[in-house]
């Protein structure tokens, strides 16, 4: 058992005098700043207040940007962000201005460095010694007329593998998810070379590491510099990820270093790609493994991550098509130079379009950092440390810059360049005043040819070998949160067609003569700006002075360690680190130090009896859980604090689970072949995790809010979303001080967003109920029986509001959801990975369901299929702990162990679960396990699926055990028998899971099986 403790580290009142300290020199500071004069757009600029201004920047930056821009223009505004100022100045001049500043007085690289945290999750030597953006600039841009053939031989493998349709049939595919893949592979034949680009893991880590490098960079701008390099060596997802990719690189590193040495200069056959020139760099200067995978991985992450959502954007593929075909003319032929003109002038609209994909940095380009004090031409002073930014979006949709700007027209450019002079002029890697997402000047991307070359070949190929059309989930309708637009994620169906005869080798050699010589496009003469632009200025603002916060922390963490010296705690041996303050956060799992507590171990089969023996108000679950997923900060007290809810799961679902599981098959017949679309007799790849959030999201909400509620597809995306965003929420916030949590949550939290989203879907709902509960009262006959309605009746004499009600909805959706789907998930998988097991559970199956129907009693007689969910959860406990409680008293154990007020208190169930004592053969999986040791007599209910006891905890134990369990047992159940007998399934082609563990939690799988339709005598 573990128990965890908030350390008595830091001592409140010493925390709040030193905040207010800090405070009242931010506000002096303030007053006297200069900066002080200029207006603000958004809120307030007052110290902490101007948080609050931050958060609505969160929410609504691009309009706040052209609230701005339209109000101030000619002169400079400033918004506010969570941890700095965002000051804004328009016109051309400032572009031009900033531009022509030098290196040492405005410095592009400090700026990425900043924009992106890269010293803090890249390690301060690959960015202030980024020879990799020169290889970029250079011999990548030099090579692309050699490289790109093999790009488009990569391509004529990747595309038919991951877009895979069948003859003249319509196959849908996840657009976004798929061109990242795509990207990924043949970026990478260029960076690492041929295999290696196609090994399935290195994918798998170049891919993912895209994704966190990102969602690291989103987490580390909310947190103050000072800590920033602890957190980032603790909590970092991009180190952890290269920490793997190095295993992957390592031995392809090794062979080159050793025919480096072994040859030298005279290496004949030396491979011309991306790894090789990092290494010709790299090795002597005696960089590590890791410093080469990083430099590796940053470029290829910043390829996949803007190519692949750049060409989700929709395009009209006839014309297109039409003109791509036109590459078989002849060299000279006009219409070949046409074809140019439009086939660039649709990138680049579609650029255009989709520039705020991603961070910041999209809605504002040409950043720039001071490094000295900067008076600009207005009068404007900048401080050193400030940021530059020119924001793309408002030049780009200004009318005055470009006719009609709010529209898309995919051939805007091809119609400028007909205009005498302006062939080259409007090209998509042409930068201008007036085109920013490459910046502009010298320093504009180097990538950028590479990246157009790239995109150009992929669409092609596309429109010439596909037809495509949208899917049933409809039209792409644009949104925008505080990183920018939001990108597609939906599907598009994909069809073979036949390619018009075009011969893919012909193609290659056409599609190389088209690039055009490099150093002429790279010397083009920039115009003079004709159209105001905007300029964003982001400073850190000075609230907090460095001195001030050293000589804080310094006399914190004095008084940390007094406090620390005289606890009793001292005395309890460490594992994974020191306890001292501060060294303590260096620490791992056992009395191991978390951000904001310890977790002590303690052991014994009698201890977990004893815990769950105290009283209510002695040890708590409601508290542990509320610290555990942090609920309090995330959904609020209201909800938090009175959980009735799950008083509602307990008995009303519990109780009526008889009369709404046919509700839930009903709704599985429906939603399964609608999630599962096999054909005929053919295998259909299926994404086995998020297909089962949904038929679960579906199935719940059908007792959850009833039809057709549970048929919305937009309130399904929120119930899985909030189900994602409340874990990692959770998470999250345990990595913040708990003073500064409630503030973190209100600005930070994905799951409040979430359940703001869903209270317009809700509220109609909410409020017909409302108006019919007032009419009719008790006597109200068409009452609806679900879940929604239960939480009402006691909601609305209560007078709780609608936020509270949807948290309560979201919250039980949520145990629903991430569980079930888990477990189903889990459970699929390995009975791919072991087939022998699976004809004996559909023959049990089916036998039962022929006599009995589906009941819950037919259920019960299903022991096999009982067993293999059992020791799913015994074997994969999807959390190393359980039993939690939380010691609201100081409490003294049978062994001496003293658990403090505050204190958390939890079993080790993963450790105990694989103990060889308690399980014999215990790390084997057997799904067979339980079944055979409840034919022995008076063990027949003992090892059922929700039984717990001292040597099963994946639900606790006790009273207090998840009162959900028998309600998520029958979906489990209902699901499975479904697909067993409706279903035939096996391993894809990405092989087997492969287990892995992330904190206390395991990581479920990620990949995809093959399903192919059955016949079955089974009705419903």
């Amino acid at each position: 058992m573990i128990v965890l403790s908030g350390p008595s580290m830091f001592d409140i009142a010493t925390v709040l005098w030193t905040l207010a300290a800090l405070l009242l020199v931010s506000i002096v500071k303030w007053c006297f700043s200069p900066i002080h004069a200029i207006p603000t757009v958004g809120g307030s600029s007052l110290p902490i207040l101007s948080y609050f201004a931050g958060r609505r920047f969160r929410q609504n930056a691009r309009e706040l940007l052209q609230e701005g821009y339209k109000k101030y223009y000619g002169s400079v505004f400033k918004v506010a962000m969570t941890d700095q100022w965002i000051y804004v100045a328009s016109g051309p001049r400032m572009i031009e201005e900033i531009r022509s500043w030098r290196d040492d007085e405005l410095s592009l690289s400090e700026a990425l460095s900043q924009n992106f945290q890269m010293k803090v999750i890249m390690g301060s030597k690959v960015v202030t010694h980024s020879y990799h953006i020169d290889l970029v600039k250079n011999e990548l841009t030099d090579n692309i007329k050699e490289i790109l053939p093999d790009l488009i031989d990569e391509l004529s493998l990747a595309v038919p593998e991951y877009i895979p349709t069948k003859g003249s049939e319509w196959t849908k595919v996840q657009v976004l998810a798929t061109m990242r893949t795509l990207l990924a592979r043949i970026s990478n034949r260029v960076f690492v070379g041929a295999p290696a680009c196609r090994n399935k893991e290195y994918l798998g880590y170049a891919t993912s590491y895209t994704t966190k490098l990102i969602k690291d960079v989103k987490f580390f701008r909310t947190i103050p510099w000072i800590p920033k390099p602890i957190a980032a060596w603790l909590f970092s997802d991009a180190r952890k990820t290269l920490r793997k990719g190095v295993s992957i690189l390592k031995p392809m590193i090794d062979e080159r270093k050793a025919m480096m040495a072994k040859w030298g200069d005279g290496w004949q056959d030396k491979p011309n790609d991306f790894l090789q020139w990092i290494l010709d760099i790299a090795v002597p200067e005696k960089e590590t493994d890791l410093e080469i995978a990083r430099r590796t991985r940053s470029t290829s992450a910043l390829y996949v991550r803007r190519s692949s959502r750049s060409l989700k954007k929709e395009l009209d593929e006839g014309f297109l098509r039409e003109n791509v075909e036109g590459r078989q003319l002849a060299q000279g032929d006009p219409a070949r130079l046409e074809y140019r003109h439009m086939y660039a002038s649709a990138l680049q609209s579609t650029r255009e379009d989709c520039l705020l994909t991603g961070l910041l940095h999209c809605l504002a380009t040409m950043r720039r950092r001071t490094l000295k004090y900067i008076k600009l031409h207005d009068g404007t002073v900048l401080p050193r440390d400030t940021l530059i930014m020119a924001a793309t979006d408002a030049t780009h949709t200004d009318d005055a810059v470009y006719d009609d700007a709010d529209r898309f027209d995919p051939f805007r450019f091809a119609r400028m360049r007909e205009a005498e002079g302006d062939a080259t002029k409007h090209q998509f890697v042409h930068t201008s005043v007036n085109y920013l997402p490459f910046g502009h000047g010298r320093h504009a991307c180097p990538g950028r040819f590479f990246v157009a070359y790239e995109m150009k070949a992929l669409l092609s190929y596309v429109l010439l070998n596909y037809d495509f059309t949208l899917s049933d989930d409809g039209p792409w309708t644009p949104s925008y949160n505080e990183s920018g637009l939001v990108p597609p994620l939906g599907s598009l169906l994909f069809k073979k067609r036949e390619n018009s005869g075009v011969d893919s080798s012909t193609s290659i050699k056409r599609f190389s003569s088209y690039v055009p010589s490099v150093k002429s496009a790279l010397n083009f003469v920039y115009p003079r700006p004709q159209a105001p632009s905007l300029a964003l200025v982001c400073s850190y603002p000075s609230m907090l002075d460095t001195t001030s916060v050293l000589w804080a922390l310094a006399a914190v963490l004095l008084t940390s360690i007094v406090k620390w010296r005289t606890s009793p705690m001292h005395a309890v041996p460490t594992v994974g680190g020191s306890s001292l303050p501060i060294l303590s956060y260096f620490a791992g799992l056992f009395k191991v130090a978390m951000t904001d507590q310890w977790l002590y171990v303690v052991s014994g089969p009698s201890l977990i009896e004893e815990i769950r023996s105290w009283r209510v108000d002695e040890l708590s679950l409601s508290e542990a859980l509320a610290d555990s997923f942090q609920s309090k900060v995330v959904v609020g007290t209201e909800v938090a604090n009175n959980r009735y809810h799950v008083g509602l799961i307990k008995n009303e679902l519990t109780h009526n689970i008889q009369v709404i599981l046919p509700d839930i098959i009903d709704e599985l017949s429906l939603a399964v072949p609608e999630y599962i679309p096999t054909k005929g007799s053919e295998w259909a790849k299926v994404p086995v995790r998020t297909t089962m959030q949904r038929i679960v999201a579906r199935a719940s909400s059908r007792v959850f809010v009833g039809p057709p509620a549970c048929r919305n597809q937009e309130y399904l995306d929120c119930a899985i979303s909030y189900a994602n965003d409340f874990m990692y929420d959770g998470k999250s916030f345990q990595r913040f001080p708990r003073i500064f949590k409630p503030v973190a949550a209100l600005l930070f939290s994905n799951a409040r967003q979430t359940l703001r989203k869903s209270l317009p879907i809700l509220k109609p709902m909410i409020d017909e109920r409302k108006v019919m509960m007032a009419k009719y009262g008790d006597d109200w006959q068409d009452k609806p029986s679900d879940l929604l309605q239960w939480i009402l009746d006691i909601a609305v004499p209560g007078k709780e509001t609608d936020f509270a009600i949807a948290a309560r909805l979201m919250s039980t959706n949520l145990a629903s959801i991430h569980s079930t789907s888990i477990c189903v998930t889990i459970a699929l998988f390995l009975l791919a990975q072991n087939p022998e097991y699976v004809e004996p559970l559909r023959a049990e199956v089916q036998s039962i369901i022929e006599e009995e129907g589906w009941t819950k009693a037919s259920f019960g007689r299903m022991w096999k299929l009982d067993s293999l969910l059992k020791e799913v959860l015994r074997h994969w406990s999807l959390g190393a702990v359980t039993l939690l409680r939380r010691a609201l008293k100081d409490i003294k154990l049978r062994d001496g162990t003293v658990i403090p007020r505050g204190a958390t208190v939890v079993a080790a169930t993963d450790a105990m679960q694989h103990d060889g004592a308690v399980y014999d053969d215990a790390e084997r999986f057997d799904p067979f396990r339980f079944a055979r040791m409840r034919e022995a007599e008076g063990e027949a209910t003992k090892h059922q699926f929700v039984h717990t006891s001292v040597n099963y905890l994946p639900f606790g134990h006790g009273k207090h055990a998840c009162p959900g369990r028998f309600f998520v047992a029958n979906e489990i159940k209902s699901l499975l028998s479904y697909l067993l007998l409706n279903y035939d399934f096996k391993l894809s082609d990405e092989g087997p899971w492969i287990p892995s563990h992330q904190d206390l939690t395991l990581d479920p799988p990620a990949g995809s099986l093959l399903f192919r339709k059955r016949e079955t005598s089974v009705h419903y």
